[in-house]
């Protein structure tokens, strides 16, 4: 006795592929897509070009200042 397997429904196999061929016409139609909004660098330093060590004190400090701040968030959000 051969192993029955699962096979879908013609009706589905036919919707499935028509929203595939649908699909494929929308997206030759529209083109590419265009890219996305940047998301800006949060690389840069708070001060463009740092020349002094009360410079890069104060770049630290502003780090630190938001790395507690999120410590904060953090145990606020845990502790709910």
């Amino acid at each position: 006795m051969p192993l029955r397997c699962y096979r879908p429904p013609i009706r589905r196999v036919q919707e499935e592929y028509c929203a595939e061929v649908a699909r494929r016409l929308r997206r030759q139609r529209r083109g590419p897509r265009p890219p996305g909004p940047k998301i800006p660098d949060n690389s840069e330093p708070w001060i463009a070009n740092p020349k002094t060590i009360d410079d890069l004190w104060e770049i630290a400090q502003c780090v630190q200042e938001r790395v507690d701040q999120f410590q904060a968030w953090r145990q606020r959000s845990s502790n709910s």
